[in-house]
């Protein structure tokens, strides 16, 4: 059984990026369309989001320019680190 075709705005005002579900932005700089087995590839780096627009999974409309200058503002993080440690106690 095939997920449901969902929508959702994500708004970015003042430094947050908000989820809005089931609305659309009549003018937004850019839209994409994309299944969430392409955004979980994307996430778990298998193909990059430019490479999956390009081979047609990703469907674009708009300025892709914004999309690259918002990506350009985020911050990469270590896929893995330490959740849960020991605790450390003080040397004196």
């Amino acid at each position: 059984m095939g997920r449901a075709r969902r929508s959702a705005q994500r708004p970015l005002e003042n430094c947050a990026l908000t989820y809005v579900e089931g609305a659309q932005a009549p003018n937004a700089d850019a839209s994409f369309t994309l299944a969430r087995a392409r955004l979980d590839e994307v996430v778990a780096k298998q193909t990059s989001f430019p490479e999956a627009v390009a081979s047609g999974k990703i469907k674009f409309t708009g300025d892709a320019m914004r999309l690259a200058e918002l990506m350009a503002l985020m911050d990469e993080f270590p896929r893995m680190f330490e959740i849960v440690e020991p605790k450390r106690t003080a040397v004196s």
